[in-house]
């Protein structure tokens, strides 16, 4: 056994574990091997890859809403779908006990995209231990970044054997053994690295001003992506004027029900429209931290323009 899977094993309390080239490659798998083979239930909010895996497994996708306290999706909206992904977004835990009840009720079949919370426990169970199957990614900018590979992982030997079969015969899909090495380093240095993302996510939470900033609930248990919230003003003037101070600060991927016709999705909507992410990841120095803090302390939305604000 090698010491990746010993690894991941003890991170996720999953048996059996198949390392890939990357996250999407290790989705691929987890739908190629899902015996219901129908529609699946995915977040709006998640990226275009996780879309884009449900396409090349020749699957259809059901796109959904989502709450906006920890910009999770409910399990309550997958009716007319036989799996669900179930992400949690933003390196925030979404209630994994809530989608195993649900699903298992609906005879769902259920995927744990884990990419950006390894680490992270939901009432003692860990990040990759809900659903028939999780996957991981330590791709650019993830929780673990190792500059690429993935992992498929799930308790069931039939799935694992399967998902194993097709791994053999996809050169694409497995991880080499450079980036094999990559990841195994990348991991011994995720306890160090969750500390740090939570003390400044928490320095953040306490000193960001609350006026045109809605922040999320957080927890401790959360391993947290970046710092986001949802900025109630003019988001991407405000993304200008803090570019223009050279300060970094990112919005997220358009929802993805936009790229779809005759949906409307209003919390997905406001999300992709107001979202806001702040870097907390190792390397991230307080004088950032301050240097955002003191941003929004000042900052002023512009002033409206039309006819109306003429005339005044």
């Amino acid at each position: 056994m090698s010491q990746l899977i010993q690894q991941l094993q003890q991170l996720t309390d999953r048996e059996f574990i198949l390392p890939t080239s990357n996250g999407t490659a290790a989705l691929t798998l987890a739908l190629l091997v899902d015996p219901k083979n129908g529609n699946v239930a995915l977040p709006a909010n998640t990226c275009f890859s996780v879309l884009s895996a449900i396409h090349a497994s020749g699957r259809g996708a059901h796109v959904l809403d989502i709450e906006l306290d920890r910009y999770q999706s409910l399990a309550g909206e997958i009716a007319d779908t036989s799996s669900s992904i179930m992400v949690h977004c933003m390196g925030m835990m979404t209630d994994g006990l809530m989608w195993e009840e649900y699903t298992t009720h609906n005879n769902t079949f259920l995927i744990e995209d884990a990419c950006l919370v390894l680490g992270g426990t939901y009432k003692n169970r860990k990040a990759g231990s809900f659903g028939k199957v999780s996957v991981l990614s330590f791709g650019y900018d993830k929780i673990v970044d190792a500059g690429g590979g993935g992992a498929f992982l799930t308790d069931d030997e039939t799935l694992y054997t399967k998902a194993k079969a097709i791994l053999e015969e996809n050169k694409l899909f497995q991880m080499t053994e450079e980036v094999e090495k990559n990841v195994v380093e990348a991991l011994a240095g995720l306890e160090e690295s969750l500390a740090i993302r939570k003390e400044n996510a928490s320095y953040l939470e306490k000193y960001l001003t609350d006026r045109l900033i809605r922040k999320p609930f957080i927890t401790q248990d959360d391993p947290l992506w970046r710092y986001s919230f949802l900025f109630r003003g003019d988001r991407d003037f405000m993304l200008k004027k803090a570019q223009e101070e050279h300060m970094i600060m990112t919005s997220h991927y358009q929802s993805l029900h936009r790229l779809r016709t005759g949906e409307d999705l209003a919390n997905a909507s406001y999300f992709s429209d107001h979202i806001v992410n702040v870097f907390i990841k190792p390397g991230t120095d307080k004088v950032y931290l301050d240097r955002v803090i003191e941003f929004f302390d000042r900052y002023e939305e512009p002033e409206p323009q039309g006819i109306l604000s003429t005339i005044i």
